[in-house]
């Protein structure tokens, strides 16, 4: 798997089931903190069905969530390139 910002660059979005602390770091907004607690809700409660369940993270709200959206995917939307690409 290439690294967070190579595939960010690439218009590949990051899966939130696979990426690591470091790679969701390379997201907008998204510092060390934050990226911590999408991989501890991710070992604690389960992979993400949908990329909605960042709100359940705290720090995530709905703007967040909103601008983060088109950069992350779950499961089968992993495939897709981001819009613009």
């Amino acid at each position: 798997m290439l690294p967070g910002r190579t595939r960010l660059l690439l218009g590949l979005r990051l899966d939130l089931n696979a990426a690591a602390a470091s790679e969701l770091e390379a997201l907008p907004r998204i510092g060390p903190a934050l990226a911590a607690r999408i991989v501890r809700r991710r070992q604690w409660q389960g992979r993400f069905r949908q990329v909605t369940e960042l709100r359940e993270v705290k720090g995530i709200g709905a703007a967040t969530l909103q601008r983060l959206a088109p950069f992350v995917c779950v499961g089968e939307t992993c495939d897709v390139r981001r819009a613009g690409r």
